[in-house]
């Protein structure tokens, strides 16, 4: 089976747990951590969307586009040292881990160890690094037909 997106806790999660047999229905034992979160959603998306639902190679378009969009969105998260955890058509849910990041080795195998205050600062810093990066994100090149800027003014 083929994954497209597994967040790293979840991997994590099931790297300690190889022993057990998921198929016959084990499950991993449950564990909690603390982190700052931030949802990251791109506005203008739906102007654009129906704008694109116009053209013979709109839906490649958009694809293209979003592609671009969120991988540069996921580049800015690991920079703060987030982890995407979930995406929903143009917007991202992202974390923060404080403590040890779930990790027995420390965070991120790093070993230091991120205070709350910490996350809630690289969560913060990232925010205003997503909205400088991404706002008026180019959609595509001014000489292609249709040409206009996201406007991601909600990011």
């Amino acid at each position: 089976m083929q994954v497209g997106f597994l967040p790293a806790l979840v991997q994590q999660q099931l790297a300690r747990s190889a022993h057990l047999d998921l198929a016959a229905g084990e499950l991993p034992p449950p564990f909690e951590l603390q982190a700052a979160a931030i949802f990251a959603d791109a506005s203008g998306f739906t102007s654009l969307t129906e704008r694109l639902s116009r053209l013979p190679d709109g839906a490649e378009r958009m694809c293209a586009i979003m592609n671009a969009f969120l991988g540069e969105a996921i580049r800015i998260v690991h920079e703060y040292g987030g982890q995407v955890i979930k995406f929903a058509g143009d917007a991202l849910s992202a974390i923060f881990v404080c403590g040890d990041g779930g990790d027995e080795d420390g965070a991120e195998g790093g070993g230091e160890r991120r205070t709350m205050s910490a996350a809630v600062e690289s969560a913060a810093r990232c925010c205003f690094t997503l909205h400088e990066r991404l706002h008026g994100f180019k959609a595509w090149s001014v000489d292609q037909p249709g040409w206009r800027r996201m406007a991601s003014d909600g990011l």
